[in-house]
C-alpha cells in the first residue's frame, strides 16, 4: 500500500508555509503572491488568476460526475483526470516556491527554474522538476510543505494516464503498462520494476487513486483559502516594498 499524506498534513503544511512566511517576511510577501515584472514596463499579470478560476471550474464539472450512477472504472478515470490537473497547474507551486524563495532571502520569480550541481540554472517545465526544487528548499527553510507536496505527487501515475499507457480494472484497480507493454519495453529503468518493494510501480488500486484524488483536493481548498487571507490585506491601492521594487495592487492591479 502506497503512503499519501493526508487531510490535515496537507492542510497543515500549506497554511504553515504562507503564516510563517507572512510573519517572517511581512510585505515582501506580495512579490511572491502576484506575478508581476518590471522590464521593459512595470506590469502586474492577472491570467494566471483567470487560469486559477477554469481550474476551479474544471474541477467543479469533472466532480459532479463521481456519483453513483457510475462505475469504479469510470470513477478512477475521472479521479486521475482531476488530480494530474490540479497537480499540474502551474500557479499553485510556483506561489510555494516563490515564497520558499522569500523565506531564504532571494527575490521572487515567475520564471521557474532550478540549479543544478554545477551552480547553473536551467527551467523547470516539468512537474516533478517543480515539486523537486520545492522540496530542497522546504528543507533549507524549516517548512513541511515539500516533502507532503512530493509524497503526493505520483509521476509515474501521471505518465501511465496521460501517454495512454495503461488500463483499469473492473473494480477500478488502475494497472500502468510502461513495464508490461512490448512498446515501452526498451525505455525500462531500474524504477520501473518491482526489484525493490515487490509492487509494480505502476499500479494503483482504486482506494489508492481515491486517496490522491482527495488528497490534491484538499491541497488546492487549503492553497486557495490561504492565498485569500492572506493577500487580502494588501488589496489598498498603497504601494508596498518588495524584493523587486514597488508594487501596488488593487482592482486595477497597476505598478509604479
Amino acid at each position: 500500500m502506497k503512503h499519501f499524506p493526508d487531510k490535515d498534513e496537507i492542510c497543515f503544511s500549506v497554511a504553515q508555509l504562507f503564516s510563517t512566511s507572512a510573519e517572517r517576511v511581512q510585505q515582501k510577501i506580495l512579490g511572491a503572491l502576484v506575478p508581476h515584472s518590471f522590464a521593459p514596463s512595470p506590469m502586474i499579470c492577472y491570467w494566471p488568476e483567470l487560469e486559477m478560476e477554469e481550474l476551479c471550474r474544471f474541477v467543479s464539472q469533472f466532480c459532479a460526475y463521481l456519483n453513483d450512477d457510475i462505475t469504479p472504472q469510470e470513477k478512477c478515470r475521472l479521479m486521475i483526470l482531476i488530480y494530474c490537473h490540479i497537480m499540474e497547474a502551474e500557479f499553485p507551486s510556483t506561489v510555494i516556491w516563490n515564497l520558499l524563495r522569500v523565506m531564504n532571502d532571494e527575490a521572487p520569480s515567475w520564471v521557474y527554474y532550478g540549479i543544478n550541481k554545477k551552480g547553473e540554472e536551467f527551467p523547470c517545465e516539468l512537474p516533478e522538476k517543480r515539486y523537486s526544487e520545492i522540496k530542497k528548499l522546504s528543507e533549507k527553510v524549516g517548512m513541511v510543505v515539500g516533502n507532503v507536496l512530493d509524497n503526493l505527487w505520483h509521476n509515474k501515475l501521471r505518465n501511465a494516464f496521460s501517454h495512454a499507457q495503461y488500463i483499469i480494472h473492473e473494480n477500478g484497480d488502475f494497472l500502468g503498462g510502461k513495464n508490461m507493454s512490448p512498446i515501452t519495453s526498451n525505455a525500462i529503468s531500474l524504477s520501473d520494476t518491482a526489484a525493490s518493494t515487490g509492487e509494480n510501480p505502476y499500479n494503483y488500486s482504486f482506494l489508492e487513486v481515491k486517496g490522491l484524488f482527495e488528497g490534491t483536493l484538499n491541497f488546492l481548498d487549503s492553497f486557495i483559502q490561504s492565498y485569500r487571507f492572506i493577500i487580502e490585506p494588501y488589496k489598498t491601492g498603497q504601494l508596498f516594498d518588495i524584493p523587486t521594487g514597488h508594487i501596488r495592487w488593487d482592482k486595477q492591479w497597476v505598478t509604479k
